[in-house]
């Protein structure tokens, strides 16, 4: 059995290189700060589309590290898989995919966003960029501009 994990906010080319080899499971670890660039739904929409329809993803909310892989991945979520380790275990790394010369990473790609670079996003996510949310009401000013 082949099992990923990390946080794969944006699902991004990185990304979609794990997920090319298909895993059958995936432990999606919580966000590290409120501002993301999927929400939990089009995260693991983009994490079947490039993983499979199959696959099934797995929310955690402890850290996944070397200290504390085992309790998180064992815990409650699937006491019959076996012990698995990252020390002990061996692993198909997947060279980091670049972009301008350095790994495409989330935090790359919510500044490019920031800065206004939608196309460069666009080219490191793999996809258009989409946003989504309620509309809420302000004080109306655009009604006020020419």
């Amino acid at each position: 059995m082949s099992i990923a994990f990390g946080h794969f906010d944006g699902v991004h080319r990185g990304h979609q290189a794990v997920l090319a080899y298909k895993p059958q499971l995936i432990y999606v670890q919580s966000a590290l700060t409120p501002l993301v660039l999927t929400t939990d739904e089009e995260r693991d929409t983009l994490i079947r589309k490039y993983a499979g329809p199959d696959v099934k993803i797995i929310h955690v909310d402890k850290p996944l590290d070397a200290d504390n892989f085992d309790s998180a991945v064992l815990g409650a979520h699937n006491p019959a898989l076996p012990f698995l380790h990252p020390l002990e275990t061996k692993m198909d790394l997947v060279e980091p995919i670049l972009f301008k010369g350095l790994p495409i990473s989330a935090e790359r790609i919510a500044q490019s966003l920031l800065d206004g670079k939608i196309e460069e996003a666009e080219e490191m996510l793999g996809y258009p960029y989409t946003m989504s949310g309620e509309v809420v009401y302000g004080r109306q000013l655009g009604r006020t501009v020419g």
